[in-house]
């Protein structure tokens, strides 16, 4: 199935091979499938490959044939959650923090100033 022949929603993509100019990060988990996001119609159209920018097709930088369709989507249902905080410290030594839902997210950005200042963390103003 072609990229301009898809209705708006969500799809879930296989990645074949990643275009030449993104080279693939060794630190990074590796994902098996991809969510694409197709929004608005006609000219207007965006596709959005995960949580990168939503661009039209001419600047989508996924080629027809390095991507497969697996199925049409609908929003996914998560049971099981985990945002991983990683990093390498001057010796080249890596770390890694990780939390389970946003609060727990929150209380490592206050209670860890290093972590607050290098993900540019703003706590809210107490009302």
């Amino acid at each position: 199935m072609k990229i301009s022949e898809l209705e708006a929603g969500i799809y879930k993509v296989r990645i074949h091979s990643g275009p030449p100019l993104i080279k693939p990060d060794k630190n990074s988990p590796k994902a098996t499938a991809h969510f694409l996001f197709v929004k608005g119609h006609g000219e207007k159209r965006t596709y959005q490959l995960d949580n990168g920018l939503a661009v039209d097709r001419k600047h989508f930088l996924v080629d027809e044939s390095e991507f497969e369709v697996v199925k049409r989507s609908t929003l996914p249902i998560i049971t099981h959650p985990k945002i991983f905080l990683t990093w390498k410290d001057d010796e080249g030594d890596d770390y890694v923090f990780n939390a389970t839902d946003a609060w727990h997210l929150r209380t490592l950005f206050e209670g860890q100033p290093f972590l607050s200042e290098a993900f540019n963390f703003k706590p809210r103003r107490k009302r």
